[in-house]
């Protein structure tokens, strides 16, 4: 057999006596110790470990009455659970789009100027065609103006405006 061999079979033994050592002795001798120190009378208060060097303790152990430092209102969850995701940003909805008068319909067919009036031909769709001069009503509109490239109406209900542009003038 090798040394080293004979060296950690000694230290097995040694430890395996140790232990069987340990479970058979008694157990008085390892409890009247701790019974006879438990039964003598302490004083009435706690004697406490001065450091070998001189120094205090920063933060005493036990508190006088009265002393004790107040408790927190409401005691801190050791396992809430923590999201470190940022909140969701909040939701901004748009504002609804402005009011709009339907689409007109119609279109430019042609004019006609008579006793000082012009008068307007529109048609609708392959629908009859319509005669209209400024002030006349179509349906839920109103021919309020003639200025310029284009005809101007009036939706009734809503009160905006809707415009029909004229062709250009041949030359």
């Amino acid at each position: 057999m090798k040394p080293r061999s004979l060296v950690l079979g000694g230290a097995l033994l040694v430890t395996v006596a140790l232990s069987v050592w340990a479970v058979v002795r008694p157990a008085e001798d390892v409890v009247a110790p701790l019974v006879q120190r438990a039964a003598q009378p302490s004083g009435g208060s706690i004697p406490r470990a001065e450091p070998a060097n001189g120094n205090r303790p920063a933060l005493p152990f036990e508190f006088a009455p009265g002393e004790r430092p107040p408790a927190k209102a409401s005691p801190r969850n050791l396992f809430a659970a923590y999201s470190y995701t940022p909140p969701p940003a909040p939701v901004i909805e748009a504002p609804p789009p402005p009011p709009s008068a339907p689409p007109l319909g119609l279109r430019y067919m042609g004019q006609l100027q008579m006793d000082g009036r012009t008068f307007y031909f529109l048609q609708e769709g392959n629908g009859p065609t319509q005669r209209l001069a400024v002030g006349d009503r179509y349906g839920a509109f109103q021919l309020t103006s003639d200025a310029g490239n284009k005809l101007s109406f009036l939706h009734v209900p809503t009160n905006l405006p809707v415009d029909l542009a004229l062709p250009a003038a041949p030359n």
